[in-house]
């Protein structure tokens, strides 16, 4: 089975017959059988654009996790922002968030996305599977 392109396809307010954005907030896995890649297959399975955000980087394989490093706040907030610029999502999914503050800037974005949504008349999903 050939992998479809989802570069061009993401949904925009207001446009007919194009794919739901689903963001994902969590760690990247080295072995990719976890985190974002994980993340991604399953939402490309479902026809869904995701978009990904960082928040900690690991170094895994099949057998075991031997570091985690959290990426700063200030730089998982600007890849937020650079998403919510042109990519609102309908759903938003978060893993391995790394760090307290992390947590606090997507809790911040979180509210932010639904306030905007709420305003058109639409609901954003949250799904919040905790790591460590």
């Amino acid at each position: 089975m050939r992998a479809r392109s989802t570069f061009g396809t993401q949904s925009r307010p207001g446009e007919a017959g194009a794919r739901p954005v689903v963001w994902s907030i969590a760690g990247s896995d080295s072995g990719a059988g976890a985190g974002l890649q994980a993340d991604l297959k399953a939402l490309q399975a479902f026809g869904v654009h995701g978009c990904t955000a960082v928040a900690a980087i690991t170094a895994q394989n099949s057998i075991a996790v031997t570091r985690v490093a959290p990426v700063s706040a200030e730089l998982l907030d600007a890849q937020l922002a650079a998403l919510a610029q042109d990519m609102p999502p309908h759903a938003i999914k978060t893993g391995l968030l790394g760090s307290v503050d992390n947590v606090r800037v997507v809790c911040q974005w979180v509210d932010q996305v639904r306030d905007a949504a709420r305003a058109q008349g639409l609901p954003v999903a949250l799904v919040v599977d905790p790591v460590f």
